[in-house]
């Protein structure tokens, strides 16, 4: 996990998050992780980046614990 703080493509304003995430199932994402402040090994679910003329975009967002 690290935080990016410069900007490499308009519609990701820094800073953000790059992580890599492990799924359930076993392949690895690199991936952001976008809403709450997280750190390593918090439990993160999909989430989907909208973007204007192109395909959504697969974020993840923190679980909070119950």
């Amino acid at each position: 996990m690290t935080v990016t703080r410069v900007q490499l493509l308009p519609e990701l304003p820094p800073p953000y998050v790059v992580a890599l995430v492990e799924l359930d199932e076993g392949p690895r994402l690199l991936t952001n992780i976008v809403g709450a402040p997280c750190k390593i090994g918090d439990r993160v679910r999909l989430a989907w980046r909208t973007r204007e003329g192109a395909p959504p975009l697969p974020v993840f967002e923190v679980l909070q614990p119950l």
